[in-house]
């Protein structure tokens, strides 16, 4: 198994947040309106990815979806 695959699974992320978390460098509006959820409900997502992966905020989050490969 690749790396990145078992960190991504160690990290028990939900489908929704790995949905998030491949959108993560786009806005937040844009995000919602893609997902058909609230500003609310988007910023609970984005508070567990950021615990469930150790990162302090989006930047870092970006920097570890772009290492799993989910986005450019």
């Amino acid at each position: 198994m690749m790396e990145r695959e078992k960190e991504i699974r160690e990290a028990e992320l939900t489908k929704a947040e790995l949905q998030v978390l491949s959108m993560i460098d786009q806005d937040n509006r844009t995000i919602c309106k893609q997902l058909g959820i609230s500003d609310g409900t988007l910023r609970n997502h984005l508070s567990n990815i950021y615990f469930k992966l150790r990162v302090d905020g989006r930047g870092e989050a970006t920097e570890k979806a772009q290492s799993f490969g989910l986005v450019s």
